[in-house]
């Protein structure tokens, strides 16, 4: 293509990023609520503090665990009935868990953003974290470690943060490990949840076709008699000093 051909820039698109409407439940809960395009759809998240960062030291990978599971079932339904009450309005259900927190959110029309609200509310102080499921995340869960060590990038992505970590927590997944996962207790999760799942230090985060003050009512009413002290922070550790650059060897037998 010649340099008469070739096709001009096209001029800047500027984003606007929409005003956030700050405000507190007298639970402690933070609610950051922004308004946003016009289409009829919302997401919500509910971002709670404790991550893999407060595991406990014996049982890494348990923050991961947790998140996993508030999902698979409450006080009022089974997983199955959840995934069901989410499709019947066409709406999106996750869990997860970084080093810094846990999150479940729900992207959802907006005209059902009160059942988003419950349910959030529901997975965050219902849970009841069922033996059976413990045990079938467990199997999955060692699948996926079996699997990780005939994958190349997935070993020297491990070795890295030994390396550079050391016996620190992040010096090793954040799924945690084989014997530790195998140490998971239903107890442990409960205690874990029971800790770390509370309004404070946590904040609710909506996204889209709302109004902000029916908002804050209706997240009033659903996440009404929750409860609970902010956890204490991890304590933050810079990683070792590397006296010098060097090389480690990664052995992967049969490879």
């Amino acid at each position: 293509m010649s340099d008469r051909e070739r096709p001009g820039d096209s001029p800047q698109r500027p984003f606007l990023f929409p005003e956030v409407a700050r405000a507190r439940l007298p639970s402690g809960l933070r609610l950051l609520l922004a308004p946003y395009g016009s289409t009829p759809l919302v997401t919500l998240a509910l971002v709670t503090p404790g991550g893999a960062a407060s595991d406990p030291r014996a049982v890494p990978g348990t923050a991961a665990f947790t998140a996993d599971l508030l999902d698979a079932g409450t006080a009022a339904g089974s997983a199955l009935e959840i995934a069901e009450k989410v499709e019947q309005v066409g709406g999106f259900l996750s869990t997860s868990a970084d080093w810094d927190g846990m999150t479940i959110a729900v992207s959802l029309l907006s005209r059902h953003i009160g059942m988003g609200l419950r349910l959030l509310a529901e997975l965050a102080t219902e849970a009841t974290f069922p033996e059976e499921e413990i045990e079938r995340l467990k199997q999955q869960r060692a699948t996926e470690f079996r699997a990780r060590r005939a994958q190349p990038t997935a070993l020297a992505g491990e070795a890295l943060i030994r390396e550079i970590y050391g016996r620190r927590r992040f010096g090793t997944s954040l799924l945690g490990t084989e014997s530790s996962i195998a140490a998971v207790s239903r107890s442990g999760i409960r205690r874990f949840a029971d800790r770390h799942l509370t309004p404070r230090g946590a904040a609710l985060i909506a996204v889209g076709d709302l109004d902000p003050e029916a908002l804050k009512e209706r997240a009033a009413r659903a996440f009404d008699g929750w409860t609970g002290a902010a956890p204490n922070r991890p304590k933050r550790s810079s990683p070792p000093s590397l006296a010098q650059v060097g090389v480690t060897i990664v052995d992967r037998p049969e490879a």
